[in-house]
Order: structure tokens, then sequence, then C-alpha cells
């Protein structure tokens, strides 16, 4: 699995992503366990938002689109005319019908940042976001023997049961000091909350019936899912030298708390025509016994972190690292807890056989 993370913190499951006050997105392949823990085996990507700035502009966008779409962007920036304080705001309201019938959907998300820099050695930045996600899942098509029928590509085969309401909140507070030309400190505190409430149709079997037609099998997956993550993360950065070594030592330490609670139930939902698709369910759905599931987990981590960039010429560098996670988790339901620890060491070289080749 991969990890994504929002400015350097690591974010709750599922959630989906708006890019409206994106500077850049920055990929990791590879396992990255040395830097982010246990959870990046796949790799890992970094959101890295956009942060006011010493100017002042802003930005209106409207656009629109096929299917009833519209969407309104906002990017203000004021800063202080001797640049010790700046303030940012970025806004997003999108509204669509959707391709398929009945596939409504709405976002609205709103990120305030503040940014306080006393001298050229310090900075304080405080970043708020909150978004708001209201949309219809969409279930598909089915396939008859791997085939799409010849059936509108409009059509909906989705109960009238299906929404997703889905609501994200971020806090941050990065504090950087620079106490000499060699020596910087780091600290970031970070929260994030998900909270997601969702009903959607998952299509099953296709059946043929008696009259030549053929009918597609249901069942709606009932998922109501609350996430949050708490921490913070202290690092110092060092550069130095070792005879011909140049050395950029970064040592830190995480604290973090990730609470996760949510039950999972499948509701059976009446088979419906595929050439004719009529609705017969006038009620939430019985729910198929021996398929719910819940949770009620809280994980601790704590891991310190040291990692090494030598350069050693100019074309070969190297880094060498550590991370070790101590990590106590629990879950009240299951009636399971377990503490572990896990070292993610780190060994690897570039050679830069040319400035464009790596």
């Amino acid at each position: 699995s991969a990890l994504v993370l929002t400015d350097g913190a690591p974010e709750p499951e599922a959630t989906f992503y708006q890019m409206y006050n994106t500077e850049r997105v920055e990929i990791f392949k590879g396992p990255a366990g040395f830097l982010y823990g246990p959870n990046p085996l796949a790799g890992a990507v970094n959101i890295v938002r956009k942060q006011p700035a010493n100017s002042d502009f802003g930005t209106l966008g409207l656009q629109g689109g096929s299917f009833s779409t519209w969407q309104g962007l906002l990017d203000i920036n004021q800063a202080s005319a001797d640049g010790v304080l700046s303030f940012r705001l970025g806004g997003l309201y999108r509204e669509t019908d959707g391709y398929r019938d009945g596939r409504y959907g709405k976002v609205a998300g709103a990120n305030p940042s503040f940014t306080w820099r006393p001298s050229q050695d310090t900075s304080l930045n405080i970043n708020l976001e909150a978004l708001s996600l209201d949309y219809v899942p969409d279930a598909g098509i089915p396939l008859i023997d791997g085939e799409l029928p010849a059936v509108p590509r409009e059509q909906s085969y989705a109960s009238l049961f299906d929404k997703s309401e889905q609501s994200v909140g971020r806090a941050q507070i990065d504090f950087e000091h620079r106490l000499s030309e060699r020596l910087t400190l780091r600290n970031k505190t970070f929260y994030r909350g998900l909270d997601w409430q969702t009903d959607g149709t998952l299509l099953g079997f296709v059946l043929p019936t008696p009259d030549g037609s053929a009918v597609v099998t249901r069942s709606l997956l009932v998922l109501d899912d609350d996430q949050e993550i708490l921490g913070n993360q202290f690092e110092t950065l060092w550069s130095a030298e070792t005879g011909p070594l140049q050395h950029r030592l970064v040592t830190g330490i995480e604290l973090a708390r990730y609470q996760d609670v949510y039950t999972l139930d499948v509701g059976l939902l009446p088979a419906i025509d595929v050439f004719d698709p009529v609705e017969f369910a006038t009620e939430p759905p019985p729910l198929i016994p021996g398929l719910s599931s819940a949770g009620d987990s809280r994980s601790t981590v704590i891991a310190p972190y040291l990692i090494d960039e030598i350069r050693a010429s100019d074309r070969w560098s190297f880094m060498l690292g550590a991370r070790y996670d101590d990590i106590d988790f629990e879950d009240d339901i299951s009636q399971t807890s377990r503490s572990q620890g896990k070292l993610s060491p780190l060994l690897g070289g570039v050679f830069e056989a040319t400035e464009d080749l790596h």
C-alpha cells in the first residue's frame, strides 16, 4: 500500500483529495519506512499545499461543463508591508449532475493559512482546512459474458438509498528556527479528521430470465467511519564536514495517535433487470447476517529517526539512516491489543554521470 500525506503529515484512509490549493505533488517510489514508518510499503505521495506569500494578489475562477457542472475557485493572498505577516485563503465550490442518471455531486472547501516571520531565521505557519463532499456513488454497468450490454451508458443500476457524505478537517502548525548556518530546528504539529458515511450499491452476478432478458444481483454496502490522527514531529537539521565528506544530517522523533471507529454492514437489494431496470426496493434493505464488521481501534506511535545525506564528490552521494517505530495498538470491539517495534534501515547511493543523468 502507499501512504498519502499533506504537507508531510499522514492522511486518513479513503480520503478524497481536492487539488484546488495544491502547489505540487511529490512521489516517492518504493518502500519508505525509513521516513514514514510501516505504512508506505509501495511508496508515498506528499501533497504540498500553497502557502502564504510575501505579496498581495487575488484570483477568482469560474468553470462550467457538461452535465450541469460548474466550479468556483478562490485564491487570495495579503501580506504586511514589512513581510512579517501574511495570509492566504483558498476556496472551492463545485456542483455536478454527473454522467450517470441521478449521480449528482457537491464539494465545498476552504483553506485559510497564516505565516509569521519575525526574522529571517524564524517562521511560524498555521494551516487550517475544511472540506465537505456530498455525492451519490456510481455503481457502474454490469457485464454480460465479459462485455457491456446494449444499454444506454447513462443507465443507473444503483438503489434509491445510495449516498456518500464526507467531512475532512486538517489543522497544522509548522515552526522553523535557524540557530546558525549549520543548525536548524523544525517542529510540525498536525491533526487530521475524517467523518465518512456512505451507502453504495455493489453489482453482483448477471442471471438469465425465462423471458430471454437478464437481471443483475445487488447488495448495499453501508459504511460509517470516523478517523482521527493527532501527532507531532520534531527535527534538527545539521550540516557539517568530516574530511572530504559533506553531511546533511536529519534527526527527529515523531509522536502520533491514530483512532478509527467504524461499522460496515451489507444489505440485500432485489435484483434488477439489465435492459429495463425498475427499482422495487421501497425501504432500507435487510442486513445480511454474518457479513457485518466493526472496529474501535487506537494506535500510539513513538518513532525516532536519523538520516545522513553524505556528499563524497561531485558525482557520488550516499544516504544512511534508520527509523524505529514503537507501536501500541488496541481495539475495544475485538478485544485485541498488541505492542511491537520495527526498525526500518536505509542505505543507498547515487552516481551522477552527468548533470542530466543520475
